[in-house]
């Protein structure tokens, strides 16, 4: 009987660690998928469909055998090696659920890597084109055309262009002070275009769309519009629809310095009335019989109260 549970804490604590090397593995092949890509070992279909996706299995199956170690050894606690186990749950959870989330966006957002503010005129671009066409961007620059804008306006359909009550000029340098703070590389400003061409590079992946800003003079302010486009892949992974949010949010804190401003928020609120609370009674004016009880009670109090009277003169002793 000894032996056999010896061997049975040997089985499950072996369980655990196997969950623990698997899931440390899965979280190491996602991260050489990403170096790799970024040092040019090996292209975008490879590190996301080949590296990346066993790497999701793998962290899958650690979850499991990390939970059937996890619950074999939970009677026995430490001595079978449940810490080891739930390590492996966590490790491999994080390498499947990376790329589970990935996969969840693709099939939840529309499957382009071009976004555009103007669809019936996108901002073309006009400095990347030779940058683009010296590191192989395998999408052209070309807008993909009205397929791409009908998934656009189904998917984002809060994307639009930005209307804002600062001078144009004033807006191309906001819109470059934007570009700054958001890490983007800035690969030209054009102030008599009123244009600006940038490249912003994932974290993780390094992947890089190009972005361009166009600003129009509209009455006293300006209007402003923006794209995005990946330069590998058909999808972008909902990407571009995170950077387009961005140029607004920022824009409206420089509005509350004096900057851009969206007209719509640019008006003051107004105050709105308090509302009684149904729980409190409203108060009431005081009967006739009370308020003759209250001024007796005051003429009272005047004339015992001690001091001088009108004129200026003490009350007699």
């Amino acid at each position: 009987m000894a032996n056999g549970a010896a061997f049975d804490e040997k089985r499950w604590t072996r369980l655990g660690i196997l969950a623990l090397a698997v899931g440390a593995a899965a979280l190491a092949a996602l991260g050489a998928a990403a170096w790799g890509y970024r040092n040019g070992y090996w292209d975008v279909g490879f590190a996301l469909l080949t590296v990346s996706q066993y790497a999701a299995w793998a962290g899958a199956g650690a979850v499991v055998a990390g939970l059937l170690g996890l619950g074999a050894s939970l009677p026995g606690g430490a001595r079978r090696g449940a810490g080891v186990s739930l390590l492996g749950i966590v490790l491999g959870g994080a390498a499947a659920g990376a790329i589970g989330q990935q996969y969840f966006t693709v099939r939840t957002s529309p499957f382009i890597h071009d976004v555009s503010t103007d669809l019936a005129d996108p901002p073309a671009f006009r400095a990347l084109l030779a940058l683009r066409e010296a590191e192989g961007a395998s999408n052209p620059p070309e807008h993909p055309g009205e397929a791409a804008a009908l998934q656009q306006r189904a998917g984002y359909p809060d994307i639009a262009p930005l209307a804002v009550a600062a001078p144009p000029a004033r807006t191309l340098e906001y819109a470059r002070e934007i570009a700054e703070a958001e890490g983007w590389e800035i690969a030209a400003v054009d102030a008599a275009a009123l244009r600006l061409e940038a490249v912003a590079t994932s974290r993780f992946y390094g992947f890089e769309d190009d972005i361009a800003i166009r600003i129009a003079p509209r009455g006293g302010g300006a209007l402003v519009d923006m794209r995005s486009k990946s330069r590998v892949g058909r999808s972008d992974v909902g990407g571009q629809r995170g950077a387009h949010p961005r140029l607004p949010r920022r824009a409206r804190r420089a509005g509350g310095a004096g900057g851009i401003v969206t007209p719509g928020r640019a008006a003051r609120r107004r105050p709105r009335a308090r509302r009684r609370s149904p729980h409190r009674p409203a108060a009431r004016a005081p009967s006739a019989p009370a308020r003759g009880r209250n001024r007796a009670s005051r003429a009272r109090r005047c004339r015992a109260a001690p001091g001088p009277r009108a004129g200026g003169r003490s009350a007699p002793g």
